[in-house]
């Protein structure tokens, strides 16, 4: 099942996300990530969050529009982001994409990074994503469909990983390694349709920045069955 949760991240165009939601088994609106619901003209299933963000207009809306809530305290040990994602676990979800993740402020959007590696969800298959980028954890191995000269980035969360393979960059590896801190794996370049990346040990994060910005049609027909591989 995918799950689709937006953040309170910042979107400059909503509507761009309506394919998403119309494909997506569970939507999750995480606080004022509810406004790109809104404007999209679509029912979440959950509003989650401790509500300090969204305004008291458009809560109303979602009130009116019987939009179950959960709500949580504002002093809590999680995030609004992370407590969204568990509902979307606990509901079946196993594709999580977390629209709007990255805002201005660094903090919050390094913690919705640092959600890839915990141990709780290294078994989905979750995704940050905007108009412009997507990132992920790799697991294993992994294939996506790209453009030729399209931006792909690698950068090691862990200290150290271990036996990097790529196909279809510029810039190949053969059972390279990694340490945290260097920015060596940045702005590699696509060069084919397929990139590919494997990893034997270690967290390593794959970033990548749409060539022509977000297509989500496209993005629904190639990605959504590229999945993780353990």
């Amino acid at each position: 099942m995918l799950a689709v949760l937006v953040s309170g991240g910042e979107i400059s165009s909503p509507e761009l996300f309506s394919p998403l939601f119309r494909e997506a088994d569970f939507l999750v609106a995480v606080d004022s990530g509810y406004h790109l619901f809104q404007v999209a003209g679509v029912k979440p299933n959950l509003l989650v969050g401790d509500l300090d963000s969204i305004s008291p207009e458009m809560l109303a809306h979602a009130r009116e529009a019987a939009v179950d809530l959960i709500t949580f305290p504002t002093e809590k040990d999680y995030t609004d982001t992370e407590l969204a994602i568990k509902q979307a676990v606990d509901n079946g979800c196993s594709t999580i994409l977390v629209v709007a993740p990255f805002g201005d402020r660094i903090d919050h959007t390094l913690a919705n990074v640092l959600l890839l590696t915990s141990p709780k969800f290294r078994n989905y298959d979750l995704r940050l994503l905007n108009e412009f980028q997507e990132v992920r954890l790799i697991k294993g191995s992994i294939s996506i469909r790209s453009h030729p000269g399209e931006v792909i980035s690698l950068l090691p969360l862990s200290d150290v990983v271990e036996g990097i393979t790529t196909a279809g960059l510029y810039y190949r590896l053969q059972d390279a390694n990694m340490i945290r801190g260097p920015a060596l794996g940045i702005s590699n370049v696509a060069t084919s349709e397929i990139v590919s990346v494997s990893v034997v040990s270690g967290d390593l994060l794959l970033v990548r920045i749409f060539q022509n910005g977000l297509d989500p049609s496209e993005y629904i027909r190639n990605e959504l069955g590229c999945k993780s591989l353990d």
